[in-house]
């Protein structure tokens, strides 16, 4: 029974991740709050100290839910487009590149 619910919680957790806007989003979250993390990962205090430290000093909104919000957001709008300008600067670059070649060996005819 565990391990059937463990496996389904996975798959459950695996398909909300692969989610593009809930993906951004706690990739997002992860980076805004990585001290967080950091701190309840690596301090040697008790659980309950961290916890309690992490509620009174990383439990302001903006942290928790805005910046992460907005950071995805703004992720997805220019996404696409970064990505397409990148292509075409790698196309560009390979083009000049092709051509300096093609030149090069015609000199050397």
């Amino acid at each position: 029974m565990p391990k059937n619910l463990l496996r389904a919680v996975t798959s459950a957790a695996e398909e909300r991740i692969k989610n593009p806007v809930i993906g951004t989003f706690v990739l997002v979250w992860f980076a805004v709050n990585w001290q967080a993390i950091a701190f309840f990962a690596l301090s040697p205090k008790l659980i309950e100290e961290k916890l309690e430290i992490i509620k009174s000093t990383y439990s302001n909104p903006w942290t928790l839910y805005w910046t992460p919000i907005l950071g995805s957001i703004v992720y997805l709008l220019f996404s696409p487009g970064l990505g397409a300008g990148y292509r075409l600067f790698l196309t560009k670059f390979r083009t000049i590149m092709i051509k300096a070649d093609c030149e090069e060996k015609n000199d050397s005819i």
